[in-house]
């Protein structure tokens, strides 16, 4: 019975070992879990290899072979500042953030303008339809008046007979 139980302990042992294996510095890791220390950190490499690497407030000691701290802020600074010359990088996102209001800006514009069109077009339009119904009824009220007369006259005429 404690054959089997030394050799369950052994293979379990052996598939955690596969699945959790300590990496020591530099040597290639997938997460910062992974490296030996705390003090270390999982990040690429020059060549875009990871790789666990000690920290930035930490600096690795090949004599006693493991991240010691560092306390000389100038070294931290130095290890965590990166220059980048970002100026292109702010202009395009400079423009895009005035782009916006701007076009805002003008496509009110435009539907302004469309608006003010389009309602000059509909008073035109309007003011044609109104004239032209006016002469339309000035036309028929001079044919009523004619009519009239005409019958007035016709009337005249039929009553001088009888």
């Amino acid at each position: 019975m404690t054959k089997i139980v030394v050799l369950i302990v052994l293979i379990w042992i052996s598939c955690c070992y596969g699945f959790f294996s300590i990496k020591d510095w530099g040597e290639n890791c997938t997460h910062s879990d992974e490296c030996f220390d705390h003090r270390m950190i999982c990040e690429p490499d020059e060549n875009n290899i990871t790789r666990c690497f000690c920290d930035r407030f930490h600096a690795w000691n090949e004599s006693a072979e493991q991240c010691i701290q560092v306390y000389s802020a100038a070294y931290i600074m130095n290890e965590t500042v990166t220059v980048r010359d970002n100026q292109e990088k702010l202009r395009i996102i400079q423009d895009s953030i005035f782009n916006g209001p701007i076009y805002s800006i003008y496509f009110m514009m435009f539907v302004i303008v469309t608006c003010t069109i389009s309602i000059v077009i509909y008073c035109i339009y309007v003011r044609i339809k109104d004239n032209h119904l006016r002469h339309v009824i000035i036309q028929m009220t001079a044919e009523n008046e004619e009519l009239k007369k005409r019958r007035q006259i016709l009337h005249q005429a039929s009553s001088s007979q009888c």
